[in-house]
């Protein structure tokens, strides 16, 4: 009698385990679908946000949606992997949500912070090359040169920013 009730206990543990698989996968889909229109503003945002950014640096061998996938792609995979390295180490559940979810966030963030520090050196160079182009170009006019000429011996002396 006891062994009928060891096989009808694991037949209802694999039923529940079954089912709670079901649920979850239909859990799993009805947040992608429902996700799935505020998800394309917020890449058509950070595209936006990315075209800005990338025409200021001069770098258009790049494009925006190019740069999105990367933050996307580099989103998951670090929360994937923090999370597989939680995991590894025998964490709780939690623990290696938790680390999904830093993971995740940091993948996400790294991107912005270097643009925002590309963004912030060349706009220091830019500065810092400001004062020395505008006395060339005023020492250029009082030599004689007129603006056009100017300009070309700036070009042709000064660093790109």
């Amino acid at each position: 009698m006891s062994e009928h009730l060891i096989l009808a206990d694991a037949a209802d543990m694999a039923l529940y385990q079954w089912g709670a698989t079901l649920l979850a996968a239909a859990a799993t889909f009805g947040a992608v679908i429902s996700l799935r229109l505020p998800m394309q503003q917020l890449i058509k945002k950070q595209e936006e946000d990315f075209h800005g950014a990338l025409v200021e640096l001069f770098m258009f061998d790049v494009t925006p949606r190019q740069l999105t996938y990367v933050m996307f792609g580099g989103a998951l995979v670090a929360g994937v992997l923090l999370a597989l390295f939680i995991f590894h180490a025998e964490a709780g559940g939690l623990a290696v949500a938790g680390a999904f979810l830093v993971g995740t966030l940091a993948g996400y963030w790294v991107p912005r912070l270097v643009i925002y520090v590309l963004q912030r050196r060349r706009r220091q160079k830019l500065n810092d090359q400001l004062i020395d182009g505008l006395v060339t170009l005023a020492n250029g006019m009082r030599a004689g040169l007129n603006l056009v000429q100017s300009m070309k011996l700036i070009e042709t002396n000064a660093q790109p920013p």
